[in-house]
């Protein structure tokens, strides 16, 4: 989670290269993590919801570069 949020802050920020790197590694921890802890830690989100914001949000950064 701390991966994510920080992408989507720094491409909020304007910083498309920080953000694709944490998104990038978020999306990769995201596929093997434990489906009860992404439940507890995710805000009540699956692991493919949040996958699926990974993605919508890399596509931003590379629709902003």
């Amino acid at each position: 989670m701390p991966r994510l949020r920080g992408g989507i802050v720094a491409r909020r920020l304007g910083r498309p290269a920080d953000a694709r790197t944490r998104l990038t590694a978020a999306r990769r921890l995201l596929e093997t993590e434990d489906p009860f802890r992404l439940l507890l830690f995710g805000g009540g989100f699956a692991g493919d919801a949040l996958a699926q914001l990974c993605d919508a949000e890399l596509r931003a950064c590379e629709a902003a570069a």
